[in-house]
């Protein structure tokens, strides 16, 4: 309670004062309800009365909550109350006097738009509850964007008509901006946007109906419209051809957005252009969908940029055959995408290979090699698949050194023990090669002779010629350094010494 306040009963011996501004300039073309409603209210802001609310206001004045609120509403629109609470209502009264004193103040628009407000309001026909923020937005068409009361009304109808009653503003004040930058000043200018947007909406229908949706566009479909048409540069008639291909899909305005964005990419927006595209397309999608069947992948569209792949592929002369075999090897190698396949097609043509008969030819010889190499690993004890590498010294071995199968494998048995496979077998052969050693019989009776001179060296050692004292000098006591195999190989090279006998 307040530290000071007026006794019980005084609000009934007390007066209300009400300017003549208002008994002359609103309450002469007010609803007489909303009149007792305004000055009831007023002696509230001046006798408050505790637990004073909408449902206790219209039970003192014997009137509906719904009326009290509209006239509010009404005061509100007049701009003599400011709504500043929803829930539940809470209204400030303005000063007349400071209106008249100060016009560039704080709601003086609201005062000089009044019968604007009162006409605006009638178009929703007490259908809908607007805000504050909703004159104002209006408000800010008139002021800075420069249109007229008149060209607003004719929008608010005009979005009324074509959205509905419960329209969002936002889009209303892009419709607004949009009007100015067609300089639409004039009633004229205005029926010609209005006809324009008709028209519009009567073509979006038409698309609607390919789509086999026989009903009223919404206010989002309705800017996705005008961004193909007016952003894209698309007629209808190409946006109808567009329709055909939602057949592949779900027949929405969102599939049929994603095939006009994918021609609106390509540059295509005339109706022949799509459809020669889109014929281009379909063709190409039958083998796109082999590729990923051979991929392993099922039940995936052809996207976009595979079929510009494909097209590609077709373009250098790529049969859609040797396409198929190149994603049949690359999902064998581990490969699902069609980047790998790219990147096998591209090996092959870098090779030369450019004919799915070529491509067999050159499989074949990998596949001839790497059985080759599996056995030659076997022998060495190597447990990895073959590559490249692999095959390329195989190549040499047995097409250049023309070393035959049976001197590999021996070659490699003695490898088992290395540490470095391939590099030993090689060096094994290289002097096989310098001595003319050409088969495994005389590679073994090389072997042999090798392994004798290495058994005489103890004998002759145990009766070693006289010789002179060796002097022992600083220099000779040292650490002799311990090799691990590995090290060996690399330093000295005995092409037995690593391995196993032979039988």
């Amino acid at each position: 309670m307040s530290f000071c306040s007026f006794g019980e009963n005084y609000a009934l011996f007390d007066i209300t004062p009400v300017e003549n501004m208002f008994l002359q300039e609103f309450m002469l073309r007010a609803p007489g309800n909303y009149v007792k409603v305004y000055l009831y209210g007023l002696m509230q802001c001046y006798h408050p009365a505790e637990a004073m609310g909408l449902a206790r206001m219209a039970r003192d004045m014997d009137m509906a909550e719904d009326e009290v609120f509209q006239a509010f509403q009404y005061w509100e629109r007049m701009g003599l109350v400011r709504r500043v609470a929803d829930s539940p209502p809470r209204f400030v009264y303005k000063n007349l006097k400071h209106k008249l004193l100060m016009p560039g103040s704080e709601g003086d628009s609201v005062y000089r738009y009044k019968d604007f407000n009162e006409t605006v309001h009638n178009l929703f026909n007490k259908k809908r509850k607007l805000y504050e923020q909703d004159y104002r937005r209006m408000y800010e068409w008139i002021e800075v964007l420069n249109l007229s009361e008149t060209v607003v009304i004719m929008l608010i109808q005009h979005c009324i008509g074509q959205y509905k009653i419960r329209f969002s503003f936002d889009k209303a004040d892009a419709l607004a901006r949009e009007w100015a930058e067609h300089g639409v000043r004039t009633i004229e200018d205005a029926e010609r946007m209005t006809r324009h947007s008709a028209q519009m909406a009567e073509d979006l229908k038409q698309v609607l109906r390919r789509l086999g949706q026989r009903r009223a566009p919404s206010m989002d479909e309705q800017d996705l419209f005008r961004k193909w048409t007016a952003d894209w540069g698309f007629t209808l008639p190409a946006i109808l051809e567009a329709c055909k291909e939602t057949t592949k899909g779900a027949p929405t305005m969102a599939y049929l957005g994603g095939i006009l964005k994918r021609q609106h990419e390509l540059g295509l927006h005339r109706a022949e252009e799509i459809a020669g595209n889109l014929k281009q397309e379909s063709e190409l999608a039958g083998p796109v969908k082999e590729i990923y069947l051979a991929l392993g992948r099922r039940g995936i569209a052809p996207t976009a940029e595979d079929l510009r792949l494909v097209n590609e592929w077709t373009g250098k002369g790529i049969t859609p055959d040797m396409m198929v075999l190149a994603a049949q090897v690359a999902h064998h190698n581990g490969g699902n995408s069609m980047e790998s396949v790219r990147l096998r097609l591209e090996a092959w043509l870098s090779k030369g290979l450019t004919t799915h008969a070529a491509v067999d030819d050159y499989l074949g010889v990998l596949r001839r090699d790497n059985a080759q190499l599996a056995t030659i690993f076997e022998a060495c004890g190597e447990s990895r698949r073959p590559s490249a590498a692999d095959r390329a010294q195989l190549a040499m071995w047995r097409d250049q050194w023309n070393m035959p199968q049976d001197v590999l494998l021996l070659a490699a048995s003695y490898a088992v023990n290395a540490s470095a496979k391939m590099p030993f077998i090689h060096r094994v052969l290289s002097q096989w090669k310098e001595k003319g050693i050409a088969t495994a019989e005389a590679a073994r009776a090389e072997r042999a002779l090798h392994i004798a001179a290495r058994e005489t060296v103890p004998a002759q050692a145990q009766n070693p010629a006289p010789a002179r004292p060796v002097r022992e000098v600083a220099q000779h006591r040292y650490t002799q350094r311990q090799y691990a195999p590995e090290e060996l190989d690399a330093l000295v090279f005995d092409p037995y010494g690593e391995g196993e006998t032979p039988t």
